[in-house]
């Protein structure tokens, strides 16, 4: 046998060549994800042992599995089953689990090839016709997302709504999006998409429960380069506060349990967004440099509570006459900005 020559590139999938044949790369996913999983994914049911279908060809059946993987491996497929209905193909609902696995794994580019390798495929297309062409409605995903994290996650005592925005570096030109703008994740403008994000959090754990990609002027405005992208004539410029305003009304619309809105020094120092919450009756937590004076009560005030909030940076507020209350779990050392009339 001639030995293998080291300078030769390996071949797509060459690294599972000692597989049993009808051992599903999934397996190894599984274990490789064992550990960060949370523990509310795994119920005290899952040390029971796992089906993995019949024994053919010498390939022994996995008779039992870790109990965190095991009980994460079935909620996944509950969780799939939640979201089949919004794929029109049959084929495109099996790939989405396959998918969703690709990305809770441990690959660290997830673009189409890896994905691909990662989840057993010979090459790309599949991951690529998922996103690019398949029937199905991201939208509505998106809320049974939502609905998933409040069912799991959601209290009403403890239950915070987080909103903020980090970059994708880019180096080309032809993401959606994508423009010299500064990001967070680099500390600096560079090349890069931004993504505004809607997180949920409570005691019982945290998750992100929407999304919205930020689109500058100069795409907003290019029809040329819109067209090349695919972009709906419906998506239009908004500003980064805007976008988290609409997830925000999502989340009042439909009850998710939040006492609190917490947002950083972008966000807060917006007096536009501050008073949008406060009209809709929403308590708030955000920073705020300390550069902005807060209006409070209808006039600026100089008050001790106001120069500690803003001296430390952090403003909590709500409805006007609403009050705040100190038992508030946010770990912060001052009360309300805004007070009693």
């Amino acid at each position: 046998m001639r030995p293998p020559n080291q300078s030769e590139k390996p071949q797509f999938g060459a690294s599972r060549a000692n597989l049993c044949p009808h051992k599903r790369p999934l397996d190894r996913v599984f274990q490789q994800a064992g550990e960060p999983l949370q523990h509310h994914l795994a119920p005290p049911y899952a040390t029971i042992p796992v089906k993995r279908g019949r024994e053919r060809d010498g390939c022994p059946k996995l008779r039992t599995v870790n109990p965190v993987i095991g009980g994460w491996s079935e909620t996944l497929e509950d969780l799939q089953q939640r979201i089949s209905g919004r794929f029109a193909r049959s084929e495109a609902r099996e790939r989405v689990k396959r998918y969703l696995v690709g990305l809770l794994g441990r690959v660290e580019r997830k673009n189409g090839w890896q994905l691909a390798e990662a989840i057993g495929d010979k090459d790309p297309q599949g991951v690529q016709r998922l996103l690019n062409s398949a029937k199905w409605d991201a939208d509505l995903v998106r809320d049974d997302l939502r609905e998933y994290v409040v069912e799991h996650l959601g209290d009403e005592e403890s239950g915070v709504l987080i909103t903020d925005e980090t970059g994708f570096l880019k180096k080309g030109n032809k993401s959606v999006g994508v423009a010299r703008q500064y990001t967070g994740t680099a500390g600096n403008t560079v090349n890069c998409q931004v993504g505004v994000f809607l997180a949920y959090a409570s005691n019982k754990g945290a998750a992100f429960i929407d999304r919205a990609l930020y689109l500058p002027e100069q795409w907003a405005n290019d029809p040329k380069r819109r067209t090349e992208a695919g972009l709906p004539e419906e998506v239009a410029f908004a500003n980064k506060v805007e976008l988290a305003k609409r997830m925000l009304q999502r989340a009042f619309e439909v009850g998710v349990p939040a006492r609190w809105v917490a947002a950083d020094s972008f966000y807060g120092r917006s007096h536009e967004f501050r008073e949008w919450l406060e009209e809709h009756g929403r308590a708030y937590a955000v920073m705020v440099p300390k550069t902005n004076a807060v209006p409070l009560g209808g006039r600026k005030e100089e008050d001790r509570a106001a120069r500690r909030a803003v001296g430390r940076g952090c403003v909590l507020g709500g409805p006007s006459g609403g009050g705040l209350r100190p038992e508030a779990p946010l770990g912060v050392g001052v009360l309300g900005a805004r007070r009693r009339p």
